[in-house]
């Protein structure tokens, strides 16, 4: 995200500043081309005839020599009007060549000092999320360890249930923080290995088939086979699962969900699409926030918190992809593009 902030001050700044630059030398140019052919003008223009008195002009015929001359002065200014307009041309085209330079360098410099508030502010943030969500995992292991030990002493309760309950929805909204705290940190990135893409695929669908099968979903798959890709195999896993968990749930019941893997070119293509209600335009960008849900009470119930596809988000920018979404006759279609 700072990253994609960075580059698009960087654009604005460098365009504006050669756009100036060059625009500046470019009237430099013109003002003295037009300089040198106007006084070139003026220096031959011969008197008119009508100025001229008729006893005048037959009394004084031109000399052949003053022609010769003046035609050799003509020649000697055409000469240097030539050389000075390759000058100008060589000065205007050097003057844009450096003003590009000077201004790439501006414009790096601004751009980096114009967006290091934000990212210092983006970099404690995250900090913050992570070093918060380690502090409460120790106190919320504690309280789980005890309710469980309670259990076994007073049996089945309506009010440890409940706790237990809290305690595993907290236990899962940290795991998620902890999660997009590392996806976002560009420090915690792994090392790349080649890895099957393909079979990735195949396996996280085989992973929700049961839970698919519970709600009356079937998985379909069209999976292209042998795709390999460079990056970390846990972490497409996790944007599988993210889309194929999300289509799932928000199915309705008898209907497929589609999980697609294409190479196009020089890309990577993943689709996952599902029957169901239709997300309204202007929701479409907001799924992607962190904690955003369309509907919060359903989304409470089934221990969803809105972090899922943030998450997916995180990964699939940190790869330099694409994440979007589509709806369009009862489906929803996500895509993914690496």
């Amino acid at each position: 995200m700072i990253h994609k902030l960075r580059k698009k001050v960087f654009y604005a700044i460098f365009i504006t500043l050669s756009i100036l630059i060059i625009g500046a030398i470019g009237i430099f140019a013109f003002i003295n081309y037009r300089n040198i052919n106007f006084f070139g003008d003026r220096a031959f223009m011969e008197k008119p005839e009508e100025d001229i008195p008729p006893e005048e002009s037959e009394e004084r015929p031109k000399p052949p020599e003053m022609d010769e001359e003046v035609e050799e002065v003509r020649q000697k200014f055409q000469q240097y009007a030539r050389d000075r307009t390759r000058t100008l041309v060589i000065v205007a085209l050097s003057g844009s060549c450096i003003g590009l330079l000077v201004s790439y360098i501006i414009s790096k410099k601004v751009s980096n000092w114009i967006v290091s508030p934000v990212e210092e502010t983006f970099s404690k943030q995250v900090q913050f999320i992570s070093d918060a969500s380690h502090e409460l995992k120790t106190p919320l292991a504690v309280i789980e360890a005890n309710s469980d030990v309670l259990e076994n002493e007073i049996g089945d309760n309506k009010w440890l249930k409940y706790i237990q309950n809290e305690t595993q929805n907290m236990d899962k909204l940290i795991n998620e923080l902890l999660l997009l705290a590392k996806m976002e940190n560009v420090e915690s990135i792994k090392e790349y290995e080649l890895f099957d893409l393909s079979q990735e695929a195949e396996m996280a669908a085989s992973v929700f088939e049961s839970m698919a099968f519970e709600k009356g979903v079937k998985i379909k798959t069209d999976i292209q086979e042998k795709i390999q890709f460079n990056g970390n195999s846990q972490d497409l896993g996790h944007v599988f699962s993210v889309l194929i968990d999300n289509a799932i749930k928000h199915s309705k019941e008898n209907k497929e969900v589609t999980v697609s893997l294409k190479r196009e070119k020089d890309k990577i293509v993943l689709k996952v699409s599902n029957y169901g209600e239709e997300i309204p335009r202007e929701e479409r960008d907001k799924i992607f926030e962190r904690f955003y849900r369309v509907d919060k009470s359903r989304n409470r119930n089934e221990k969803r918190y809105g972090l899922g596809l943030a998450i997916a988000k995180s990964i699939v920018f940190k790869y330099k992809g694409e994440i979007s979404v589509d709806c369009k006759d009862g489906m929803t279609i996500f895509k993914v593009v690496i």
